[in-house]
């Protein structure tokens, strides 16, 4: 007798949406700065080839309204061989990642959590906190390295600086280039800290529902909560 789930994962779906999300456009973002032919010069030519002929099938199907880059079409696991290509790897992702074999490894043990959720399937218990994980230690490079160290860090000493518009320009800069919800929490911090609670509570909100890790949605639900008391204390 088959036992069918009570509740599909769509927590889990909407977590590897944003992790899929966020390791794609790092790669396009960080090729395209050093090429602007990155998808014939720095994608494996059977991925290419694979991935055209995937997006040429789909139009041929459906009615397309969204024109999507063919990076869309890559297999999950294609993101190895872009990102450790040795020179991509040597110029961009090293610095990064840190280490390839590690980075493979993760890759590889996430790729069957990943399958199940693609086809929605319901993860046990071990798994879903494997995805936690897993998810944790290839984001918290690209968050830590990149949009750290690109934006938050840099809005974070002009707010020291007191110079709060220089500040909000950045880290708007940055949530508006990548959608990331890292920098939307950052965003929701930073107006808490100046009383801005309307729009503290817009960027928390958006952290809450898809930033994909489980512990930094935690400390967003308790920063959302805390704008909302302030509110009503204030009316």
């Amino acid at each position: 007798m088959f036992i069918w789930p009570k509740e599909i994962p769509w927590e889990e779906y909407v977590r590897l949406y944003f992790l899929e999300k966020t390791l794609r456009k790092f790669i396009v973002d960080s090729l395209s700065a050093l090429d602007e032919k990155w998808w014939r010069r720095r994608v494996p030519g059977d991925i290419r080839k694979k991935a055209e002929e995937r997006k040429t099938k789909e139009t041929e199907k459906l009615v397309v309204t969204i024109d999507l880059h063919p990076i869309w079409y890559v297999d999950f696991l294609d993101y190895i061989s872009i990102i450790t290509q040795k020179n991509n790897w040597e110029e961009v992702f090293k610095r990064v990642f840190l280490n390839k074999d590690k980075f493979r490894v993760l890759m590889e043990e996430l790729a069957p959590i990943r399958n199940k959720i693609a086809h929605m399937r319901p993860l046990s218990e071990r798994e879903k906190k494997n995805l936690d994980a897993l998810s944790e230690d290839i984001l918290v490079h690209i968050w830590t390295r990149v949009y750290n160290e690109r934006y938050v860090k840099p809005s974070e000493t002009l707010m020291k600086q007191g110079k709060i518009k220089q500040a909000e320009k950045i880290l708007l800069c940055g949530f508006e280039e990548t959608g990331d919800p890292w920098i939307a929490y950052k965003l929701g911090e930073m107006f808490l800290k100046t009383n801005n609670l309307i729009r503290a509570k817009k960027y928390f909100l958006y952290a809450v529902k898809h930033l994909p890790l489980r512990r930094y949605k935690n400390k967003a639900v308790g920063k959302l909560e805390e704008v909302k008391k302030r509110m009503k204390i204030k009316d």
